[in-house]
């Protein structure tokens, strides 16, 4: 578990607990190259807020990514959904990263309306598996309106967006009175955004 904290801009070096409720810390220090930092050290928030340095290879570098945004209140029942596919999940899956996150009022935004878990699978570049696997995990998460990021893998349709982002009219509306030229529309927008 990674715990990030944003402390007063004259702070010196912060102290890290030796336990987080109840696991110990990770021994020893992650690679300066690969990883930021999690030795309590301070610096600007460029440097701290990612898990990978500016500049260096995310995660193994090759592989596939997708994320999903499930409203807090669901967040048990989509865990354990999830973890139904667990043998399967296993010798597909680099690592997965839980974080919550605020919601906002943002038209298309995942956080949209309320509080969110974000569920963060890093697959291994196994394009044909992981694609039948998402499938069968995004089916397993609909009851919890899950929301897939825009810019990573997906098996959703039209349709399936539609009922997850109560302002895509808004949004549709708008694009046809700003880009009335159609600029900014790409086969992927057309697709999932029927714009």
């Amino acid at each position: 578990m990674l715990v990030k904290s944003r402390v007063p801009e004259s702070a010196d070096d912060i102290d890290v607990e030796d336990d987080l409720f109840g696991s110990p810390r990770l021994p020893g220090e992650p690679d300066s190259e690969t990883v930021t930092a999690r030795d309590g050290s301070v610096g600007p928030w460029w440097d701290r807020l990612p898990h990978f340095p500016i500049g260096s290879a995310p995660s193994v570098g090759s592989e596939l990514q997708s994320e999903h945004f499930v409203p807090l209140r669901h967040a048990g029942a989509a865990l354990e959904a999830i973890r139904a596919h667990s043998a399967r999940l296993q010798p597909l899956l680099h690592v997965c990263e839980l974080r919550t996150m605020a919601g906002d009022e943002l038209w298309l935004s995942p956080t949209q309306g309320e509080d969110v878990l974000c569920v963060a699978f890093t697959w291994k570049k196994l394009a044909a598996p992981v694609l039948e696997l998402l499938s069968v995990i995004e089916r397993s998460l609909s009851p919890f309106e899950a929301r897939p990021h825009w810019g990573k893998l997906t098996s959703l349709d039209r349709d399936e967006f539609n009922h997850l982002y109560p302002r895509l009219p808004s949004f549709r509306r708008l694009v046809s009175e700003a880009d009335a030229d159609r600029k900014f529309v790409s086969p992927f927008s057309e697709r999932l955004l029927d714009i």
